[in-house]
């Protein structure tokens, strides 16, 4: 049976599987980030920590073209 929505918008549910796995990415990236600025530069890989910082510092564009991405969509 067809619900009057998925009549209307049948991409609906595949639309909201993105939403939904851009939810998940925003909420781990930046505790991710974290554990590498922690880890890389506790173990001596500053590659791995300097990785991580500039991943934390990157965060706020990357949720900025996220968010104006899902904005026009919706």
């Amino acid at each position: 049976m067809t619900t009057y929505d998925e009549a209307l918008e049948p991409e609906a549910p595949a639309f909201m599987l993105v939403v939904n796995l851009i939810r998940g990415i925003c909420l781990a990236y930046p505790l991710i980030s974290i554990a590498f600025i922690g880890v890389g530069l506790s173990s001596g890989r500053k590659g791995l920590g300097y990785g991580g910082i500039a991943s934390l510092l990157a965060y706020p564009i990357l949720a900025i073209v996220s968010f104006t991405t899902l904005w026009k969509h919706i």
